[in-house]
């Protein structure tokens, strides 16, 4: 039994632009909750409002560069701690 609203979360990685914004409009599409990550903060926040509004689902910005060591620790550490009190 899925006791989530929706689907679950979908992390999707590269969700500024171009594949990775096509993957979060179409996994909100699909009722599931998104978590975007990206460098881009204006880009990516423009793509959380679009899916956001679209699909009436929850959708959480994570500004993140995953070459940078420090940033991929942060979203690893946030995925893992977050996961207790979401449905990932």
């Amino acid at each position: 039994m899925n006791l989530c609203q929706g689907m679950g979360t979908a992390v999707i990685t590269g969700a500024s632009s171009g594949i990775g914004a096509i993957y979060a409009d179409r996994m909100a599409g699909r009722g599931y909750d998104v978590v975007l990550v990206a460098r881009n903060e204006r880009r990516l926040n423009d793509v959380a409002d679009r899916v956001g509004a679209a699909h009436g689902r929850s959708v959480t910005v994570v500004i993140a560069d995953l070459n940078n060591r420090a940033d991929l620790h942060f979203l690893e550490t946030r995925i893992r701690t977050e996961q207790t009190s979401r449905c990932w």
